[in-house]
């Protein structure tokens, strides 16, 4: 029972459970995040600069690439893994700039 928490960190975790829950994350980060900001981007009296529907784009393909991963696993083709890092850095990017330009006031200009 004890075991659950940690699981994508255990070292003999079979394939498929990991595959199975990089895409469940996938769909958790898209579900909560991804899709009322992408509602609230559909408003027609919504303005936005430029950089916000971008990032929020950049953003959701980062997160495409977790999902590649984690199908990847789960049909054992092998080398999904190696897509997280880059995911993991745009990401980590991309929420960066907007972090930036909320302690800089460009959300509000």
């Amino acid at each position: 029972m004890g075991n659950r928490a940690c699981r994508a960190a255990g070292p003999r975790q079979d394939d498929h459970a990991l595959g199975g829950e990089l895409i469940a994350s996938v769909v958790v980060f898209w579900t909560l995040f991804y899709l009322p900001v992408i509602r609230l981007l559909r408003f027609p009296r919504a303005e936005f600069e430029l950089h916000v529907p971008l990032r929020t784009a950049i953003a959701a393909s980062a997160s495409l690439l977790w999902l590649a991963a984690g199908i990847s696993l789960v049909v054992r083709h092998g080398g999904g893994l190696y897509l997280l890092l880059p995911g993991v850095i745009v990401g980590t990017i991309v929420n960066v700039i907007g972090a930036w330009s909320i302690l800089m006031g460009t959300e509000s200009d």
